[in-house]
């Protein structure tokens, strides 16, 4: 489920301005962590290996020699990674003439923000953004990006699974259900849609256990899904007894259901698809992010420059996403 980050500052100022600074809430679905397995040592690309199943091998015994039935076959595709670079600079002129001018040095060093409480809210938002947007470029992320010039630098980093996932789909490769985006879902949708996603599974992934798979939703199939379930009768397809604790509609056949809140806004605005409903399945240790860093939060520098006057924020890294599986896909949109 998403997380809120919020906060509010004391800042102990003078006189009868407010001592609160309160921080705008952001909202993070928390896919990157959760549901990517990070290969942080990946410089410009990686091979990333597979080995085939082996069946159909066991034959009648004979006395001597051998007739070698079945193939072992090992694989690979590659994990790329791009680029990618934050920057923020701050002039201390911004804050004269206001109350939070109290919170600068004080004397000659008045332009340097280091070390003061300014600093300290700049950096935190400066990491919380670079979070929000490795969740945006986790599935949305397109090279190839060209429908608005104004967009471009916002998702032209790196390619996105849904990049991967249209594609295995052109292909033929994974299922695929139309869930009709572009128009409003009504009554009995959201469970029907569900359950044309569950009945695609291959075999292969319906031997994964329940709880180690997730629906990622957007957020009205989410909401469409729920209201079936508590206006559902008991002859409809989207009757269930009861809704435990008011959790009910977060499992379906004992499958997390989990809203992805920002999947319709960006599939608005990076793939000009409005009323999306998109839907993946897939096992929660399916998809992969590949970087240099430990942790891409963390890998930022921070400097005063007292040759422009200016608090400047940098952080540069790689980053790439990729799968595992193909088989492990089930998807609509």
């Amino acid at each position: 489920m998403a997380i809120t980050v919020v906060g509010e500052l004391g800042l102990d100022l003078r006189g009868p301005e407010a001592n609160n600074m309160f921080l705008k809430p952001i909202f993070f679905d928390e896919s990157v962590p959760d549901l990517f397995e990070v290969m942080p040592q990946v410089l410009y690309e990686q091979k990333i290996a597979y080995a085939s199943t082996m069946k159909d091998i066991i034959q009648r015994a004979v006395s001597c020699g051998m007739q070698p039935k079945g193939d072992f076959d090992i694989y690979e595709r590659t994990m790329t990674v791009d680029p990618v670079g934050a920057y923020v600079e701050m002039c201390y002129d911004e804050l004269l003439n206001t109350v939070y001018q109290q919170l600068l040095k004080q004397g000659t060093d008045i332009s340097d923000l280091s070390g003061t409480l300014v600093e300290s809210i700049a950096r935190q938002r400066f990491q919380e953004g670079i979070r929000k947007d490795l969740e945006k470029l986790a599935f949305y992320g397109n090279k190839a990006y060209t429908a608005n010039p104004d967009e471009i630098v916002n998702i032209n980093q790196t390619d996105g699974m849904w990049v991967y996932l249209f594609g295995l789909v052109a292909k033929d490769v994974i299922p695929y259900i139309n869930t009709g985006s572009g128009a409003a879902l009504n009554a009995g949708d959201g469970i029907e849609i569900m359950q044309e996603v569950w009945q695609n599974q291959a075999n292969v992934l319906k031997a994964v256990p329940n709880s180690n798979k997730v629906f990622l939703v957007t957020t009205d199939l989410y909401y469409q899904y729920k209201e079936d379930l508590q206006f559902g009768t008991a002859s409809s397809s989207a009757f269930i007894p009861t809704l435990e604790q008011g959790v009910g509609g977060d499992l379906y056949q004992g499958i997390e259901v989990r809203p992805m809140w920002d999947w319709q806004g960006y599939a608005n605005r990076f793939q000009g698809i409005d009323q999306a409903h998109q839907v993946i399945l897939t096992t929660k240790d399916n998809m992969v992010m590949g970087t240099n860093v430990a942790n891409p939060r963390s890998e930022f520098r921070s400097w005063y420059d007292i040759d422009s006057e200016l608090y400047k924020m940098r952080s540069k890294f790689v980053a790439g996403f990729n799968y595992k599986y193909e088989e492990f896909f089930v998807v609509g949109y």
